[in-house]
């Protein structure tokens, strides 16, 4: 596949565009929320006795 000039020129300004916006403050705080509420869900299955044992019966079946 040929990319003429202004395609090419298009395909790099997207990827600086999106590298800008993946060091944005707002992505540190968005990655900083999605880290923590998963966290908090693998503390709750490890420390709640229900769902950390059906997470192990699941895992042994598999």
């Amino acid at each position: 596949m040929t990319r003429t000039p202004d395609a090419v020129h298009q395909a790099l300004h997207e990827e600086v565009t999106a590298a800008e916006a993946a060091a944005s403050p707002r992505a540190r705080e968005v990655l900083l929320a999605a880290t923590e509420a998963l966290a908090c869900t693998a503390a709750d299955v490890l420390l709640s006795g229900e769902p950390r044992d059906e997470a192990w019966a699941r895992h042994r079946t598999v």
